[in-house]
């Protein structure tokens, strides 16, 4: 006997949870993660009385679905979780329950969500739960910058002049704090240069590329993983033309601000290479590293510095690099192997950088290497 459908409605009382797969990757961060936590972080910006709006988490978990599955268009993803179960699900809506217009989910996006930063404030919720739950514990973290082509014309290439100031630069602002307050510290004179720069008119944010064999007009991505698990704990993006010496130690400083903890930092070939250009190449001879994993670069660090040499020590063999062997002993004066360094703050570890930067040297002439260091920069600049 033939078999064909009656066509009569029926009433059901339907979980949805329960048509969706126990593998299924949005059943799985839905077990893992609340995103509760968004109310809070955007409640400044909706007013305690009018007509209730759309539930916040529900429209972040559909831009969090069209990340995940590739949807790039805001009227296709409204579809897209309108007619799939488990994105309608994820995204707390009821199989009666209406799916918000593309319109509403842009201009919340745009408006309330810019202006709240949650995305970053989302980004640093989760890693600050990695980090309590130890998926990030920062023994281990790798950081590097890539550069990012931007999706302009040529033709909207232009020059502007912009004003600089060539003096001293300083890693870290907290250490200049720290020299300024001691007795003798003079501050090298500015020098104002103008300088040109390359952008795009259509995105005047980017800058021009020079690496390598890559140019353009782009962006620097800085990121940082943690090797436990492979958890990205920082992702910064600045314009090409920017130094990544300079940005790499902020880029580290942002995401301890934000609660990541950091004992051992691999930094890629790229941001030895810019800091070691930080110096003039006449005084860049070589370099005597440890022999620690974070150097497996070294060949491309090599070929962008026109040939400068590595020099590996043997195993074992301490006396081959003794300035590092006495470095470490002076460090140790002030974190004794027994001491954790998370007992230190950055404010007391830029006192002792700058204490060990003042000191003076008998193989220096009993000068500090700051004092010859900085003494022969200026006299180059």
């Amino acid at each position: 006997m033939m078999g064909r459908q009656s066509g009569q409605m029926s009433m059901i009382i339907l979980d949805l949870s329960e048509l969706i797969p126990e593998n299924h990757l949005l059943r799985k961060i839905n077990q893992m993660i609340s995103f509760d936590f968004i109310y809070d972080i955007v409640a400044p910006y909706y007013p305690t009385n009018g007509r209730p709006s759309v539930d916040p988490v529900s429209m972040f978990k559909m831009l969090l679905v069209g990340y995940l599955y590739g949807v790039k268009s805001e009227r296709r993803l409204v579809q897209e979780v309108q007619l799939n179960i488990a994105y309608r699900w994820f995204c707390g809506f009821e199989l009666t329950d209406k799916i918000p217009d593309h319109s509403t989910f842009s201009k919340t996006r745009l408006r309330k969500w810019n202006e709240s930063r949650l995305f970053q404030e989302v980004f640093w919720e989760i890693i600050r739960r990695c980090v309590k739950s130890g998926l990030v514990d920062g023994k281990e973290l790798a950081a590097d910058g890539t550069y990012l082509p931007a999706n302009v014309s040529k033709d909207s290439w232009m020059d502007t002049e912009v004003e600089a100031e060539f003096s001293m630069q300083s890693y870290l602002d907290r250490l200049d704090e720290e020299l300024s307050k001691q007795p003798g510290f003079k501050r090298p004179p500015a020098k104002t240069i103008r300088k040109r720069r390359t952008t795009s008119k259509t995105d005047p944010d980017s800058g021009c590329i020079h690496h390598g064999k890559k140019s353009g007009i782009g962006y620097l991505m800085e990121t940082t993983v943690d090797c436990k698990y492979g958890i990205i704990t920082g992702v910064d993006v600045y314009p090409a033309n920017e130094k990544e010496s300079l940005l790499v130690l902020r880029h580290l400083e942002r995401q301890i601000q934000n609660g990541v903890p950091m004992q051992n930092i691999a930094i890629g070939g790229d941001g030895m290479i810019e800091l070691l250009r930080t110096i003039p190449s006449a005084y860049v001879l070589s370099v005597t590293p440890d022999r620690g994993k974070e150097f497996s670069f070294h060949e491309q660090v090599t070929d962008a510095m026109n040939g400068m040499p590595f020099y590996f020590p043997k195993p074992h063999a301490p006396w081959e690099r003794g300035t590092n062997e006495n470095t470490n002993g002076l460090i140790r004066e002030y974190c004794p192997k027994s001491v954790d360094m998370e007992n230190f703050g950055e404010g007391q570890i830029a006192s002792f950088i700058a204490k060990l930067n003042r000191r003076p040297r008998k193989c220096l002439g009993w000068k500090s290497p700051f004092e010859v260091f900085f003494n022969t920069l200026l006299h180059l600049t």
